[in-house]
């Protein structure tokens, strides 16, 4: 007896997450294209990038172009205080990130 008193308390705890389940990914989806978005005004030069995030940014440390995501120019801003993208005319040139920052959202 006792066990099936423990067990419909389990049972409706186990409903009430798969009820809310779809709910809690819809708002995590959406607070991930918000971050997204608030990372790439931050941190990416207007009118570059792609719509990832990615830009092709100069490697201080491997000492050549390559391809980042957006946690790439933002630790770079933070690190030296911009970087040296590769614009579509296959020139490099700096971003300053004086004025950058990102607020997270939420």
């Amino acid at each position: 007896m006792r066990k099936v008193k423990l067990l419909v308390p389990a049972v409706l705890a186990a409903a009430m997450l798969v009820v809310a389940a779809p709910a809690f990914a819809e708002h995590n989806m959406e607070h991930v294209e918000q971050e997204r978005q608030s990372l790439m005004e931050a941190y990416l030069p207007p009118g570059y990038g792609n719509e990832l995030g990615q830009l092709r940014i100069y490697d201080p440390i491997r000492e050549e172009v390559i391809l980042m995501g957006l946690y790439g120019p933002a630790s770079l801003c933070h690190n030296y205080g911009g970087y040296w993208y590769e614009a579509e005319d296959g020139q490099l040139y700096w971003h300053d990130c004086a004025g950058a920052q990102h607020t997270p959202v939420g």
